[in-house]
């Protein structure tokens, strides 16, 4: 049976997390006080968030100052990524008032409230649409 998540569970509590104590390599185990990692995503541990923070937290104490969580695909964790906000990377902004035009409505509205940088560039583009 398989066990169903609850509407509260929030994403650092899920097993969604990775931790990567030097840059190349993710954590696969700590055995013994020795560390073993990997290059291979799908072989690293797995870790609630809050779990991997701790054992990053140690890690750095221990001679890996570099020592990180990431996301499942590698990316650090952001306090955007915790709080459930996906990113929006900067090409994704719209550079005409035609193109804030032909984005659905309710993307609109969830852009406008959740993304500062978003919000910016439709300001600045407002000029543009009253000219037209």
């Amino acid at each position: 049976m398989q066990k169903q998540i609850e509407k509260h569970e929030s994403l650092a509590d899920r097993w969604e997390f990775l931790i990567k104590p030097v840059p190349e390599y993710y954590l696969s185990a700590i055995e013994h006080g020795q560390v073993t990692g990997t290059a291979i995503l799908s072989q690293a541990a797995h870790f609630d968030y809050k779990s991997a923070d701790k054992i990053c937290a140690g890690l750095r104490v221990h001679g890996y100052p570099a020592a990180m969580v990431t996301t499942i695909l590698g990316e650090p964790v952001t306090e955007a990524i915790l709080r459930g906000e996906s990113p929006t990377p900067a090409d994704d902004l719209p550079k005409t008032s035609a193109d804030v035009d032909h984005i659905p409505a309710r993307e609109f509205k969830k852009r406008m409230l959740t993304d500062p940088k978003f919000r910016a560039r439709v300001n600045e583009l407002e000029p543009q649409a009253m000219n037209r």
